[in-house]
């Protein structure tokens, strides 16, 4: 996996979607959870994560899922820019806000 100080740089490129899959992949959410509380398709879904991996250098999907069981909720908010992007587009129907 990848070092945190490199972790830390690569959250900070994910979009708000991005994280909000991050984030619920981190809380235990499988594919249909995610098309559910994101209101998205399965395909939309795992091009998702296949970006989340991708922007993160992972190498596979029990490579993710294992990264974001990991990392806690407060951990991935440290960043007040992440906070930010994410706060300010969670709602916005525009890109599919909860």
């Amino acid at each position: 996996l990848i070092q945190k100080t490199r972790l830390d740089e690569a959250l900070k490129t994910l979009s708000p979607r991005e994280l909000q899959v991050f984030n619920l992949l981190a809380k235990g959410y499988g594919n249909k959870e995610l098309v559910n509380a994101l209101g998205i398709s399965l395909s939309t879904v795992k091009e998702y994560k296949s970006e989340v991996m991708y922007k993160l250098r992972l190498r596979s999907l029990a490579e993710l899922i294992s990264l974001a069981a990991g990392i806690s909720a407060a951990w991935v908010y440290q960043c007040p820019a992440i906070i930010t992007k994410f706060n300010s587009n969670i709602n916005n129907p525009a890109i599919g806000g909860l």
